[in-house]
């Protein structure tokens, strides 16, 4: 994106583009929500998604990924998902990543670590994380 803004060309960001696809695609405007703040990683985005839901009384979500994070963003949502709020985990196929030889390349070594020391957080780490918090803003 900052390429093509150094070039003086335009572009379409993605959060609007990623509308006009699930528009195209059917799915009604009034289905679509798109969070205005930028995360910085999958725990703040699925916080994000599951305080917007809270606010807006939304009980169900797709959350769209790639192949390599599903695994971890099921695991990240089981533990910051709110009672009653229910996920729907879906991967697209855009992702050039063969998991039959994933130590090929050292692009796809560092997904599989990438993914493996996230889901060992979710496991491990971030459910200490939440108690501590939830403990914390009960007080």
């Amino acid at each position: 994106m900052e390429a093509i803004k150094i070039l003086g060309l335009s572009s379409t960001p993605v959060d609007q583009l990623s509308v006009q696809v699930l528009e195209k695609l059917g799915v009604p405007g009034s289905a679509i929500r798109v969070l205005s703040h930028q995360a910085e990683d999958t725990i703040e985005e699925i916080r994000l998604i599951t305080t917007a839901m809270a606010q807006s009384g939304l009980t169900r979500v797709i959350l769209v990924t790639s192949p390599t994070h599903t695994r971890r963003v099921r695991a990240i949502w089981r533990v910051l998902g709110q009672r009653g709020q229910q996920s729907f985990v879906h991967h697209i196929d855009r992702e050039n990543f063969e998991p039959d030889r994933w130590w090929a390349t050292e692009r796809d070594r560092s997904r599989v670590l990438h993914e493996m020391s996230g889901l060992a957080y979710a496991w491990l780490g971030l459910p200490l994380v939440e108690l501590t918090r939830r403990a914390s803003s009960a007080k």
